[in-house]
């Protein structure tokens, strides 16, 4: 078994020892974990992720962790990442791919990593600590983006609860636009003590013209636009506008 030389010399500058595993042998041994490669990009540039074969990504919480706004990198991108280094499919080896490496706590935590070599038959197998030297010898970072698929809670199989798991879907999705639309409305700036006044006045059945002219006059700027608006042609008001009384009516 012979490995495309990018990954081999990336590997013997890593230090790593190493054993090579042909895909088409049942794995008799150690049980080890199985690497997924990712490669994401946004405009600060490429960055490849590592996280457990049987887990999925979380890209929100990989955001927080590196602070960028990152997705996942196009296909035909990744054919010119592996074409000219004589790669067959990504492989998940840190350090063979020129960029920044993330990877996810679980497999530094794992005993055994089996990682792809870029070939179609052919795996890496690395022992902890010498995964770790692989990973210190390079550009890479760690931290846990990873959702183990066992810990997502399964679709219901009977159909009849269907409707339930919409109902309680949407029932989440609701309180959090309340909650939002809350947040929002307690983010606006306070209302002044002039047209709290005037609030009341409209919700009192009792009050008057007199009352709400008295609420006027205590601001000159307000009354000076309501008798502005009550002199103009566009409301033809009849004879002179004398007080602030009269330009409410």
């Amino acid at each position: 078994m012979q490995l495309p030389q990018a990954v081999a010399n990336a590997l013997d500058a890593g230090g790593a020892a190493y054993r090579l595993l042909d895909l088409d042998i049942p794995e008799t041994g150690t049980p080890a974990v199985n690497v997924c490669s990712v490669v994401l990009q946004d405009q600060a540039g490429r960055m490849q992720a590592l996280v457990p074969a049987d887990s999925l990504l979380d890209l929100a919480a990989l955001n927080r962790l590196t602070g960028r706004d990152l997705s996942a990198a196009p296909e035909e991108a990744l054919g010119a990442l592996c074409t000219p280094h004589g790669m067959l499919s990504l492989p998940s080896v840190p350090n063979v791919l020129e960029m920044p490496v993330v990877i996810d706590q679980r497999l530094l935590d794992s005993d055994f990593i089996n990682l792809n070599a870029g070939t179609e038959a052919t795996v890496v197998q690395l022992a902890r600590a010498d995964f770790h030297r692989l990973v210190e010898s390079g550009n890479s970072m760690s931290g846990s983006f990873s959702v183990a698929q066992q810990e997502l809670q399964p679709a219901a199989a009977d159909a009849s609860t269907d409707a339930l798991e919409i109902g309680n879907a949407v029932g989440k999705f609701t309180s959090r636009r309340i909650e939002r639309r809350l947040e929002d409305t307690l983010d606006f700036p306070p209302l002044p003590e002039i047209a709290h006044r005037i609030i009341q006045i409209g919700a009192d059945p009792y009050a008057s013209v007199k009352d709400l002219a008295r609420v006027v006059e205590i601001d000159p700027s307000l009354s000076a636009q309501v008798v502005s608006w009550a002199s103009s042609p566009y409301y033809a008001a009849p004879g002179k506008i004398k007080s602030i009384q009269d330009a409410i009516v």
